[in-house]
């Protein structure tokens, strides 16, 4: 099992208070992302397979000598048989190495699922990815080759995140790919085939596939994102919606790269930290507590959240609306306000929106 030291939050109870705020979202740093999650499900239906090899998702890059990656990978096998599935960076210049470096994953095979997605975001928010060795660390021009691969019993899913830097002496060329190989013993360092279709349900349900050039996002209150969400103590209940699907969708296949072939957005920002910028204000004489909890506001939600520069802590599987966990407490000195930022990182297998509730105590 991956690594995810970090405890869970006890679950409470709390009022049902419909968000009155839906926060924007801005990107946040230069990482670029993948997405590997259409389709989910592998299987005689879902997945297509060429010479025994699927691509499940890709991404190109031109020009630039250094790339740092997150990958957020989510594989269901249920072809009748183990498959294999890998990532493989496909070198296209002529002269020039990559190399991979600063492997870390929270990578994992398992059937449950469910334990598999909080344990990944818990991972990914507090930063305990594990350092994985690429099984080739150079890759020479015209070859392409393997970050890692994993043997994926039927039944079983192979999920979580990964990240890595690709490098070179001159300007790259290259094509990351996800790939399932329904052969025994496959090499998938020698798969070339185009992206398989996505895969939708008859009553049109997909999931997100797509490469952004951004990993993480901020959220704020305002449009142009200005200004941090802003509680005033005494002010009753108020809820935040994150990762609400309009003002914070940033992650849109038209946004992706290769737009044709990818799929739907990644509303519910699986592997990615999301940080709210939060104020807690205090305008009166005296000092204020404020409670500020992490609820679901859809279906089950769970993940990891994190206050500050404090400790990362899980979040066990949340009924929507009226169960939620702490993310902090704070006392607010008379006439000041403080600044409160939450990042919080959305399990897979689980679901969104979500929404941060401030309670004042009086």
């Amino acid at each position: 099992m991956i690594r995810c030291s970090q405890s869970d939050k006890p679950i409470v109870t709390v009022p049902n208070v419909v968000p009155q705020v839906h926060v924007y979202g801005r990107k946040s740093g230069t990482t670029r992302f993948f997405l590997s999650d259409n389709p989910e499900t592998i299987s005689s239906v879902t997945t297509s397979f060429t010479n025994g090899f699927a691509t499940l998702w890709h991404d190109t890059v031109r020009g630039r000598k250094r790339v740092q990656y997150r990958l957020f990978v989510w594989h269901l096998n249920q072809t009748g048989a183990p498959i294999t599935f890998g990532v493989t960076v496909e070198n296209a210049s002529c002269d020039s190495p990559i190399r991979v470096r600063q492997v870390k994953h929270s990578i994992g095979v398992i059937a449950d699922f469910p334990a598999l997605g909080r344990c990944s975001a818990k991972a990914l928010n507090g930063r305990t990815l594990a350092p994985l060795i690429p099984d080739d660390r150079s890759i020479r021009g015209g070859q392409t080759g393997l970050v890692k691969e994993w043997i994926v019993p039927d039944g079983e899913l192979v999920g979580g995140v990964m990240e890595f830097t690709l490098s070179g002496p001159k300007a790259l060329d290259y094509r990351v790919r996800t790939v399932a190989a329904n052969r025994p013993g496959a090499d998938v360092r020698l798969n070339h085939t185009p992206v398989v279709p996505a895969y939708r349900t008859a009553e049109g349900k997909s999931h997100p596939r797509g490469s952004w050039d951004f990993a993480d996002i901020e959220g704020f209150a305002d449009s142009m994102c200005s200004q941090p969400v802003t509680y005033i103590a005494g002010s009753g209940s108020l809820s935040f919606a994150i990762h609400n699907g309009g003002n914070d969708n940033l992650m849109t296949a038209a946004s992706s790269y290769d737009p044709a072939n990818a799929e739907v957005a990644n509303k519910g920002h699986y592997g990615v930290i999301y940080k709210l910028n939060l104020a807690l204000s205090n305008p009166y004489p005296r000092r204020k507590t404020v409670t500020v909890y992490l609820t679901g506001r859809g279906g089950l939600y769970a993940g990891a959240v994190r206050w500050n520069r404090g400790r990362t802590y899980g979040v066990p599987r949340l009924s929507p609306a009226v169960e939620a966990v702490e993310a902090a407490t704070v006392t607010i000195p008379a006439r000041r306000t403080v600044a409160c930022p939450i990042y919080v990182s959305t399990a897979g297998a689980y679901s969104t929106p979500a929404a941060v509730l401030c309670v004042t105590h009086e």
